[in-house]
């Protein structure tokens, strides 16, 4: 939840393990234990924007080649794309 909110406020290019730790409240050990990688995070990160959608980080995340972002629907691509 922190990283998609830093993720709306900030875009998905400026998601950093140090801010999710900072808008969760907790260490960055913490989130490194949790969630290992970068990439990991990221995904997390990610689908939690599609479950919400969150189609201005959707897109951000299609533009940016996530791997996560590029398995969405057309439809749905198309509805993200068009938020920017």
């Amino acid at each position: 939840a922190a990283g998609l909110r830093l993720a709306k406020a900030n875009g998905w290019k400026s998601l950093t393990r140090d801010g999710v730790a900072t808008e969760a409240g907790v260490s960055f050990a913490m989130v490194n234990f949790r969630f290992g990688t970068m990439t990991q995070l990221k995904r997390a990160v990610m689908r939690e924007a599609i479950r919400q959608l969150e189609l201005r980080v959707i897109a951000q995340g299609y533009v940016s080649d996530d791997p996560t972002a590029l398995k969405i629907d057309s439809e749905l691509k198309n509805r993200a794309l068009q938020s920017l």
